[in-house]
This record gives structure tokens, sequence and C-alpha cells, in this order.
């Protein structure tokens, strides 16, 4: 295979993969970018080569905390996972990205540079937001109500307790889940399991 085939076979697959992929300079240049960041941005990937984060982002507070984590990992010489990251894309939509900055030298010029794969965590953060909403609303329900209720992992063959089940039961909750054992312990502390 030709290099220049091979060259394009690479560029086709590291457009189709859906996250951000993505490579900085030390300068905070932009060197190599997926076309699903770009379009994230409002360009095409080559619009975005060659740019400075400073001619893509509008927000200096921002710019400054990419440009600390990418130093940070091109001085330290170790990869750096953040958990949750803002970003606003092109049409102003607030984003949660999860990102793994990777150490490199660019083969061009030999220096350091920051390898980025960032993931859009936006619908899984909402959901994990709606869950425990949903949960609070349960548990709030069941307290007034005076309805307990359990749960039962089938894999550890542990019960999880509402605070209302406690309550019902007049135990103090101990916070992590309970085997049955411990259950008809705490509600029978005359018959042993």
């Amino acid at each position: 295979m030709a290099l220049e085939t091979q060259f394009e076979t690479m560029r086709q697959i590291f457009d189709l993969v859906p996250h951000f992929l993505f490579a900085k300079d030390g300068d905070s240049r932009f060197l190599l970018v997926n076309q699903t960041m770009a379009a994230a941005h409002g360009m095409t990937a080559e619009e975005m080569v060659g740019r400075t984060m400073d001619e893509v982002y509008d927000d200096p507070a921002l710019v400054a905390r990419y440009r600390a984590d990418d130093l940070d990992v091109i001085k330290g010489g170790k990869s750096k996972y953040i958990s949750e990251e803002p970003f606003v894309d092109a049409l102003g939509a607030e984003k949660t990205l999860e990102t793994t900055k990777i150490p490199f030298k660019d083969l061009d010029s030999g220096k350091p540079a920051v390898l980025c794969v960032s993931l859009d965590i936006t619908g899984r953060r909402r959901a994990e937001e709606a869950l425990r909403e949903s949960r609070a609303h349960l548990n709030d329900a069941q307290r007034l109500a005076h309805i307990g209720s359990w749960t039962w992992d089938i894999a550890t063959g542990k019960l999880q307790w509402s605070e209302e089940h406690y309550r019902i039961f007049g135990v103090e909750p101990v916070g992590r889940p309970i085997t049955f054992g411990e259950a008809l312990a705490m509600v029978h502390p005359d018959i042993e399991p």
C-alpha cells in the first residue's frame, strides 16, 4: 500500500471516530483535529489546524484552563484524565466532556505536544442527575407516606433499605448494603441467624 493511501486511510479512520480527537503543541496550536472536533466548533478540520486556542475559543478563562492542563501533561510527561470539563459548541450548547490528555513528540518539529481524546458525556450527566432527583422524590414520597422499601442485589446477595424502612423497624441506618443475616439481627436481635 502506498504511503499516500495509508495516510488517507488513517485520516478516514480518524474522522470516523465519534469523539473529539485532536493534538496541540506547547503554544496551544492545533496540529491535528478530527471532523467531530472541528464540527463542534463550526469549522472543518482543515480550517481548525494551525489555529491557536485563543483563535478558536471566546472564553479566556476556558482557554487558560485548557492551556494549564496541556502544559501539565507536556511538562510532566504523563497522561492526565479529566473526569469533567465544560465545553460550549458552535451553536452555544453547553456540554460536559470527559478528557484524556497524552504527551507525545510532534514528528515534524520534534517538540513536545499533547494528544487529546474527549467524550461528550452531557447526556450521561443529565441522566445521572435525573436519576438522583427521581430517587430523592421517591425517598420523600416514602417518608411522607410512611412506606419503606428495599432492594436486593442478586449478584452480591445484599439488601439496600430506604431510610423509611429503617425508621419503620426502629433501627439506626447503617449507610451501606446489608446481608439478610444483618437485617434479621437488626429486626429481631433475640434470634441468631
